[in-house]
């Protein structure tokens, strides 16, 4: 009996630092769920992760899961690589 499994490449592309205040959004994302900081004041969400309110000093933030639905109103094509590690994507 032969052995099939195959086993995947080393992943060799950068990795994010991960600030402090952003490890909530992280350690959610290794178990595929989207966690977001929110406004106590406001109720609105906030992105990216940070330590203080943008909505003013008497505003706290809070972690919340979401559903991961929305609409995306922005993005960035990187037309050139950044690091060597994307040079042939």
């Amino acid at each position: 009996m032969s052995d099939t499994t195959t086993s995947a490449a080393p992943y060799t592309k950068p990795l994010p630092e991960i600030a402090p205040e952003a490890r909530p959004f992280w350690e959610a994302a290794k178990e595929h769920r989207l966690r977001l900081q929110r406004s106590k004041k406001t109720g609105k969400f906030v992105y990216y992760p940070r330590a203080v309110s943008p909505f003013g000093a008497n505003d706290t933030l809070e972690w919340v899961d979401v559903s991961g639905h929305g609409t995306v109103y922005s993005y960035t094509v990187a037309r050139r690589p950044v690091a060597p590690q994307w040079a042939d994507e």
